[in-house]
């Protein structure tokens, strides 16, 4: 479900965890399989510290496109690769773990800072990040607001999915099956079945408890 979802970043897929809440039943489950697959290097775990969001993409995917990041700054592949599968458990690295686990120069971290391979957290550590993650989350929650506003304009507030589903976004580059998934997740939505397909319903959540 996690690669044939839609989403293209660097022609690689993503998908969010609510998404997975969506389409697996039991969410602590799916908590746990995360943690796990990204123990084993099978996926890699992203979260923007500005909201609850929380994304994943596959491991051999990201390390594809760090790589030639890496190899385009003629950094060493090898011991960058080898230490961040040895150390998939670990979230962020101060400036010391990297000179001394990735044996990188001030200058390298210079590079991969400015290209947004590495986030600076909280004026104390470096996460290993996804460049132009900063435009899917406004995608993203722009596609959210369109689907929330349709569903708010119908006087029952909700609609039929097949029905949904043939919108054209203004201003989200994603699908709505995909953003539809996602605010299933959330719980900002529901699906429920009826004789004409699924119906999409809008659940009304109050603003302390909403997530951004």
């Amino acid at each position: 479900a996690v690669v044939s979802t839609q989403s293209g970043h660097y022609g690689r897929a993503i998908i969010t965890r609510s998404m997975l809440y969506s389409l697996l039943p039991d969410r602590t489950q799916v908590d746990k399989d995360l943690l796990e697959l990204r123990k084993n290097n099978k996926i890699r775990l992203f979260s923007f510290r500005s909201s609850t969001l929380e994304y994943i993409m596959l491991a051999g995917d990201y390390f594809n496109v760090l790589k030639k990041v890496l190899i385009d700054n003629n950094i060493a592949v090898g011991n960058v690769l080898k230490t961040l599968k040895a150390k998939s458990d670990i979230e962020s690295f101060s400036k010391t773990d990297l000179k001394r686990f990735f044996c990188f120069s001030d200058d390298t971290i210079k590079i991969l800072t400015e290209s947004k391979f590495l986030s600076y957290v909280n004026g104390r550590a470096f996460e290993f990040s996804l460049p132009c993650s900063g435009n899917y989350l406004e995608s993203l929650s722009k596609g959210r607001s369109e689907i929330v506003g349709i569903l708010s304009r119908k006087s029952s507030h909700e609609i039929l999915e097949n029905e949904l589903v043939k919108t054209k976004f203004r201003s989200c580059n994603l699908g709505v099956k995909y953003i539809l998934n996602d605010l299933v997740g959330r719980g900002n939505v529901l699906t429920i079945k009826c004789g004409m397909g699924n119906l999409v319903r809008l659940v009304k959540v109050r603003p302390s408890t909403s997530k951004s």
